[in-house]
């Protein structure tokens, strides 16, 4: 099988993946075998968005609030942003 490197993944299979790391005691070789990415993309997006804690080789905590944590921060980061004023 040919890899494909620096390509996005799709909003269903980011949201597969989040569902998997947070909500099953699946290990990152077995949600690989599941979703057909590599173990370099399920930790980045376990790394983003904070879900699993690792304290050792095979243990983790989960976030419950990693979903709580991103909408914060993606606020934060949109109110930076300029905003462009209506002409009056």
């Amino acid at each position: 099988m040919q890899q494909r490197h620096g390509r996005r993944i799709s909003k269903e299979k980011l949201a597969r993946i989040q569902s998997l790391l947070a909500e099953t005691d699946m290990t990152i070789s077995e949600i690989v075998e599941r979703v057909g990415c590599s173990k370099s993309v399920i930790w980045s997006i376990n790394q983003k968005f904070g879900i699993r804690n690792y304290t050792g080789r095979s243990y983790w905590l989960v976030d419950h609030n990693w979903k709580t944590n991103n909408t914060e921060r993606n606020e934060t980061v949109n109110s930076a942003e300029p905003r462009l004023k209506k002409a009056s």
